[in-house]
């Protein structure tokens, strides 16, 4: 299936500012959601899932409350709750309370059990042990980390290489390295990392079908000329009758059954007629200007969905012109439909993609312009039919009703004619009327279901190919180690020569943005940040990522010493502002850095703000490269020398 959403690339410099052009939110993924009443096992479920989706901070306090709420305290529960307490800490980074945690989970019981996770847990203790240790040889330690089972191995790699040193550190740093090379383009990534990108589609909509609107003064007329037709029809009939007119009783029974095959057949070439004046005035309808708001939004997409499937790539105007009245019909019926309904333009695309292909369908198959139906002669057989009977009944009546009664019988025909007419038109209106109604209500109802099977099929095809979040924090997390490689190629570093470093992951331009409910944003475009800490100073790099295939840009690069940075100035998003902070320099240089993005067009049902502004700030790094910056600026060297410790 081609998947009806194809996204507009726009282009801005580093000085424009570019907001979301679109911003999901998936309320119906709940990976970090907790329902109302929830077991202790779901709330760690959840916590093991912040824990793989980047925000190690809430994992653990939901780890801790399912702890504290009778979830087994488990090897494997105390192997996520460590991963959680020391996730992307540096040895400086280990204060007190947190060391004091550590050598408590020393005497716990899980450390006596033999199995994968508990294994994983002593690793992690003796790598933690020899980095707090001066010149303590941290060989062991990694030995005993390659050994472990690769799901534990691959966990701890990912949330403590911060803690890897010695030459034995640089080579598990090199493989590790290797391994990110290979997962940030693994499990199909540049087919699916967009459709986490994609909204929920909105659901299918029947357009309301208009009742048939007869005025009762139509109803009068009809009823009075029938009531006249059937009197002068039943005075002619018992004039031939009271004569014993056999030709004319003959002509009358043909006659009557002239008229009604003619008046059937003749209702029927009407609504022929109809149908085909309506055909025409909607496949040469001139495309007509939206109405602003909703509608422009809606004739944009279906202008942009026809380029795109467009039959005929060469002469796209010709496709343009020819659609012209049909997508104008279905701009206005759409708009109609969900227009109040508060359900974003992007959430109806798959619709516009249906649509459009339905058009092309039919311009392939040559019946875009056709008929509804088949208009044959032989829709046309009742009323001619009808009317030779009629008439050859009138001529063998006339002569005999004439001869028995010329006065009366003259009058009866001419009320018979006025009645006939008069009765023909109004009850033709009234059955047309009808007609329509009905066949519009069978439409709707054709309508309805396709779009409903081609919504099934898209919203079912949308849950299997839209990664999970943890899927997308994982090749995020790959794409960062392979920045950081690339990083220190630059600047000919070792990565022993990095005493700590800091990622700060920040929307590029332009940019879509994505969330599960109550998780980070998820953009397309990053400019990706990172603060490398070493002996000589601090070297900043940045880089653009397209998360979407995992492309790598570098942009720009700046060195500059621990005494150059005089202060750090931060400021928490709210009233829809931009979340930033400011890096002052001796020399009264101010480096500007925009962190999060505030959240705009917020559905509370769908997420809560805070957890997904709390998520965010730690999922991009700013808690942690604010902490390292802070205290640089607060000691200087000293702060340097003491991690290098």
């Amino acid at each position: 299936m081609s998947h009806p959403y194809t996204n507009v690339t726009n282009s801005a410099d580093d000085s424009a500012t570019v907001g979301a052009q679109a911003q999901v939110i998936h309320g119906d993924v709940t990976t970090y959601f907790i329902r109302p009443g929830a077991t202790a096992k779901e709330k760690y479920e959840v916590g093991v899932n912040y824990l793989n989706g980047g925000v190690p901070s809430t994992a653990l306090s939901w780890i801790e409350r399912a702890i504290a709420e009778g979830h087994g305290d488990t090897s494997e529960v105390r192997f996520h709750w460590l991963l959680a307490l020391l996730s992307g800490r540096t040895s400086r980074q280990l204060p007190a309370e947190v060391i004091s945690r550590l050598d408590a989970l020393k005497k716990h019981p899980v450390l006596c059990q033999s199995n994968p996770w508990a294994d994983g847990i002593r690793a992690v203790l003796g790598l933690v042990d020899s980095v707090r240790s001066a010149g303590a040889d941290p060989a062991s330690a990694i030995d005993a980390l390659e050994q472990l089972h690769p799901a534990q191995r691959e966990l701890v790699l990912r949330h403590i290489t911060v803690l890897l040193r010695g030459p034995r550190g640089e080579q598990m740093w090199r493989l590790d390295i290797e391994a990110a090379e290979t997962g940030r383009c693994a499990k199909g990534r540049d087919k699916l990392a967009a459709y986490f990108f994609y909204p929920a589609p909105a659901e299918p909509l029947p357009r309301q079908s208009a009742p048939a609107a007869i005025p009762p003064m139509d109803w009068v007329k009809a009823v009075a000329a029938s009531v006249f037709f059937v009197l002068a029809l039943l005075t002619i009939g018992a004039v031939l009758v009271s004569r014993v007119s056999i030709i004319g009783i003959i002509g009358y029974l043909v006659g009557c059954s002239g008229v009604g095959l003619a008046a059937s057949g003749w209702v029927e070439s009407r609504w022929q007629a109809w149908r085909h004046a309506e055909h025409q005035r909607r496949i040469a309808f001139p495309a007509r200007a939206p109405e602003a708001g909703f509608a422009t939004r809606v004739d944009q997409r279906f202008d942009w969905y026809l380029h795109i499937y467009a039959p005929d790539k060469e002469n796209v105007p010709a496709w343009l012109q020819a659609t012209a009245g049909l997508r104008s019909e279905l701009r206005d019926e759409i708009a109609e439909i969900y227009r109040g309904r508060r359900v974003k333009v992007e959430r109806l695309n798959w619709l516009f993609g249906h649509e459009v292909r339905q058009l092309v369908d039919r311009r392939k198959r040559g019946t875009l312009h056709a008929l509804p139906d088949d208009e044959s002669l032989v829709r046309l057989l009742p009323l001619w039919a009808g009317i030779i009977a009629t008439v050859l009944g009138i001529l063998l009546l006339l002569p005999a009703l004439l001869s028995a009664d010329p006065g009366g019988g003259f009058i009866a025909l001419i009320v018979l004619g006025v009645a006939g007419y008069e009765g023909t038109r109004r009850w033709t209106s009234i059955a047309l009327e009808h007609r329509r109604a009905t066949a519009d209500a069978a439409e709707c109802a054709r309508k309805f279901s396709e779009r409903q099977s081609a919504y099934d099929k898209w919203h079912q095809e949308l849950i299997t190919l839209r990664p999970r979040d943890p899927q997308m924090a994982e090749w995020l997390e790959c794409d960062k180690k392979a920045i950081l490689a690339r990083a220190l190629r630059h600047y000919g570093l070792n990565r022993t020569d990095v005493i700590s470093y800091a990622f700060l992951e920040t929307p590029g331009t332009p940019y879509d943005r994505a969330s599960v409910r109550n998780g980070p944003w998820r953009y397309t475009h990053y400019k990706m940040i990172l603060f490398l800490l070493t002996a000589d100073g601090i070297r900043q790099v940045s880089y653009d990522l397209n998360t979407r295939n995992g492309e790598i840009q570098q942009r720009d690069w700046r060195s500059y010493r621990y005494d150059a940075i005089a202060s750090v100035e931060a400021s928490v998003a709210k009233n829809g502002d931009r979340q930033e902070f400011k890096l002052h320099l001796m020399n009264a240089q101010v480096l500007p850095f925009r962190a999060a993005e505030p959240i705009t067009d917020w559905n509370p049902e769908e997420s809560n703000a805070e957890a997904l502004s709390l998520a965010t700030e730690e999922a991009t790094g700013l808690r942690n490269t604010l902490r390292i910056l802070e205290g640089v600026a607060a000691d200087g060297k000293g702060w340097i020398a003491r991690e290098s410790q």
